[in-house]
């Protein structure tokens, strides 16, 4: 992986596509354009589009960089990812789901288990994703 720095400094002329601040990425990228050595740089070429299938659509037309949740980047084989950014840096995205009842709370508990299942497992790192946390 590659620096954003170093990125942004190799390819001076090329935009860096983000999502608004209301968004997690969004959030993410704000945070990076706020203290780092970067970040005057990084906001002069900041293109804020509206959501992240604006992004990706630019991103299949235009030359540039975006800076997006990495699944979003791993489930579209014709973009690279050049650089993750480290917990210091951001923070990683939790997903949380909680069942406090339910009219099946038997196939609650099957698809629980099967979110937790070995197989489940392949599929959420096949898209990016990390194993989820244990209830």
């Amino acid at each position: 992986h590659i620096s954003l720095a170093a990125i942004l400094y190799a390819q001076p002329d090329l935009p860096v596509y983000i999502t608004p601040p209301t968004t997690h990425e969004g959030a993410r990228a704000q945070t990076l354009m706020e203290g780092k050595d970067y970040s005057d740089i990084l906001a002069k070429r900041a293109v804020i589009l509206p959501n992240r299938e604006a992004v990706l659509r630019r991103m299949h037309k235009e030359p540039g960089f975006a800076l997006l949740l990495s699944t979003d980047a791993l489930n579209d084989p014709s973009l690279k990812v050049l650089s993750i950014f480290s917990d210091e840096t951001v923070k990683p995205v939790n997903y949380e789901a909680v069942v406090l009842a339910s009219e099946s709370m038997d196939e609650t508990r099957k698809f629980i288990s099967y979110l937790l299942s070995e197989d489940a497992q392949r599929s959420f790192a096949q898209y990016g994703f990390q194993a989820p946390l244990t209830p």
